[in-house]
């Protein structure tokens, strides 16, 4: 790896993308600035930041680079886990979101969904026969939103990464959907109150999987080390996989492909007519009385129903 870039000293990773070798400290520092590239997009003197904290390497890693950075942008910080009910996985994870969020001494919402819907994601899945993350995802969206708008929080922040957005885009080209890169979430998505939509941070857009657990392991933290058992055939993964391939061709690539991706997102702006839900109050597209999560819980408890 040779010498730090910045210091001379010894180099602990290369970042190829950049060019350059950092050493532990200055490693942390090119690492926060990609952090600041977002945060700086935004005035977030006096705001309230809620922290999806999954326990993997990248929630973890965000919160403690939020913490660390907050005193300078002044922002309030609050953390959500979400206890899925998938065994000892959830388990540890929330085991360690716990200590973390004590370690760092802020507070920490959980939200059990066993408990507040009297079934799980793995239930959600056998019934329902879908693919394990879009549920998953589903689910969690909602429930961030409804607690971001209880908590009175101005931003949710998640630990979507720059590999996440290129698989995305990625699978869009290969499928011939363009129009979902239009839909793409971006760094910032400012929130709509009277529709009761919170806004969206993703301050790790711009920084890859490899960096989000090198920066976590170079601090000490821990982290659910494990992939969830209900991912092992995510199409995301294999565009992931895909993408190693192309890295290891041209190690500019992803950085390149993310910027393009950028570009023809401004191409395009799109502003969604919302409605409120019915049931729950949630923000739902313009045309549905319900929204998605509720049409869906529906479907999972009136099925559950029959199997009990």
């Amino acid at each position: 790896m040779g010498k730090c870039v910045v210091c001379k000293g010894p180099a602990v990773v290369r970042i190829d993308y950049a060019n350059a070798s950092f050493c532990a400290q200055h490693f942390f520092e090119f690492y926060e600035r990609r952090i600041r590239k977002v945060l700086d997009r935004v005035d977030l003197s006096g705001k309230c930041i809620l922290v999806a904290l999954s326990g993997g390497k990248d929630s973890v890693s965000l919160l403690y680079a939020l913490h660390k950075l907050k005193d300078d942008y002044k922002y309030v910080l609050k953390a959500l886990h979400i206890r899925l009910g998938i065994g000892d996985y959830s388990d540890k994870s929330f085991s360690i979101s716990k200590s973390l969020a004590e370690k760092l001494g802020v507070p920490l919402i959980v939200f059990d969904v066993n408990k507040s819907f009297n079934w799980t994601i793995p239930d959600a899945v056998k019934v329902l026969k879908r693919p394990a993350c879009s549920i998953c995802g589903l689910v969690k969206r909602w429930i961030m939103n409804k607690i971001s708008v209880k908590e009175g929080c101005d931003y949710i922040a998640t630990g979507h990464n720059l590999d996440d957005f290129n698989a995305l885009g990625l699978k869009a080209f290969l499928t011939g959907r363009i129009e979902d890169i239009y839909r793409m979430p971006g760094p910032v998505l400012e929130g709509r109150r009277e529709e009761n939509l919170v806004g969206r941070l993703r301050p790790q857009f711009y920084l890859t999987e490899f960096e989000n657990t090198l920066y976590a392991e170079l601090n000490g933290l821990n982290y659910v080390d494990v992939e969830c058992p209900l991912a092992s055939n995510s199409t995301q993964h294999k565009y992931k996989a895909i993408w190693e391939t192309i890295n290891n061709l041209n190690p500019v690539a992803k950085i390149n492909f993310l910027k393009s991706l950028e570009k023809l997102r401004k191409e395009f702006k799109e502003s969604v007519k919302l409605n409120k839900c019915k049931i729950c109050g949630q923000p739902t597209t313009a045309g549905r009385e319900i929204c998605y999560f509720c049409s869906t819980r529906r479907k999972i408890e009136a099925k559950l129903s029959v199997v009990k």
